[in-house]
């Protein structure tokens, strides 16, 4: 299944909207958002976003975005939930260029079982994305606390809590930042070519569950 699926930026309108919908779909089965007439999420930040996708056999199984905004402030991160002080002293001064937010991360459950191997897919195509553009330098997010152990254990993203565990659309979620120049963990419990792949955008091979090999010693 996962030979069949590549990823990539939204290329077109329709892709993007195809995105949108599998997102609506699997925020709307957890019970965490509202949606407006053309059955979509409501969301203001939809002309700020850039959408990335996983297709498989033109159909679109899998979506996240980046947002960016011209303050840091703005974004749903700084705006929603509470974050230390220290953290808006350092983000919010920023131009709006070194600072994005990942967020809408789904998969269409339906179509494609390979969830976690899929959400990897796309963290990796926005990572390689954030690493082509030389301005960006921090990935924000609202994370629900499940998503940020697999993201700092499996996946050994570096990802630095700004706040207390905290309630946002009826999840369990931690605001979090992500310094793109020291994006991966120096220690971490999971076999070294997982940050290989992750790093390296010309590696075709798709997600292998890692296997646990050896603390790295103290």
């Amino acid at each position: 299944m996962m030979e069949n699926i590549t990823f990539r930026r939204a290329a077109t309108a329709q892709e993007v909207l195809a995105g949108r919908r599998v997102q609506t779909r699997a925020y709307a089965a957890a019970g965490y958002t509202d949606t407006c007439e053309d059955g979509l999420i409501m969301d203001e930040w939809v002309p700020a976003s850039t959408y990335f996708v996983a297709v498989s056999r033109s159909s679109v199984v899998g979506v996240s975005r980046t947002i960016r905004t011209e303050h840091p402030a703005s974004l749903p991160v700084l705006r929603h939930l509470e974050v230390e002080a220290d953290w808006r002293r350092r983000l919010e001064p920023l131009p709006g260029t070194q600072v994005v937010e990942v967020s809408a991360l789904a998969v269409d459950k339906d179509v494609c079982k390979e969830s976690r191997a899929i959400s990897a897919g796309l963290y990796r195509c926005m990572y390689q994305d954030s690493l082509s553009d030389t301005e960006q330098r921090w990935w924000l997010a609202i994370a629900d606390v499940r998503l940020y152990r697999t993201l700092t254990s499996v996946f050994s993203l570096n990802l630095q809590p700004m706040g207390e565990a905290q309630i946002y659309k009826g999840s369990d979620c931690l605001p979090c930042a992500l310094d793109l120049h020291e994006a991966t963990l120096q220690r971490h419990v999971f076999a070294p070519d997982v940050i290989a792949w992750f790093k390296d955008g010309r590696d075709q091979r798709p997600w292998q569950e890692p296997q646990l090999a050896d603390q790295i010693p103290s």
